[in-house]
């Protein structure tokens, strides 16, 4: 327990090495998504499903949002709360989102608003 943990908090990404048991940890798994989101994929699908740890992720990365589980990513909180910590908007983003989420209105409008703040920062 103690070598991975070393190990995850010096790369979260290496908790892909560690044992199902280990990955199945809540707590090493809030350790590994609070420093680098992208390991959320590395986790039990169990806790791919935990709004906790998904929300952790997403504070970190909003690109975790692909590696959370499919009805994670069918939430619109979820949803929103990617888009609105998205540093720079990818349009990849959208595309794990749940279909039913694509037309969303709340959700296009997170998408407008994050297009005219770039936008505004980039003509301005």
């Amino acid at each position: 327990w103690d070598i991975v943990r070393a190990a995850v908090r010096a790369d979260a990404k290496s908790l892909r090495h560690a044992v199902p048991e280990l990955k199945a940890s809540r707590r090493l798994a809030l350790e590994a998504v609070k420093l680098d989101g992208e390991a959320l994929q590395y986790v039990s699908p169990k806790l791919r499903a935990d709004d906790k740890i998904v929300l952790t992720a997403l504070r970190s990365s909003p690109k975790a949002l692909q590696h959370a589980s499919a009805k994670i990513r069918g939430r619109r909180d979820i949803v929103l709360a990617a888009l609105s910590g998205a540093r720079f908007f990818d349009g990849n983003l959208m595309i794990h989102a749940a279909p039913a989420l694509h037309f969303d209105r709340d959700i296009i409008q997170a998408e407008n608003a994050f297009y005219l703040r770039r936008w505004a920062r980039v003509n301005w």
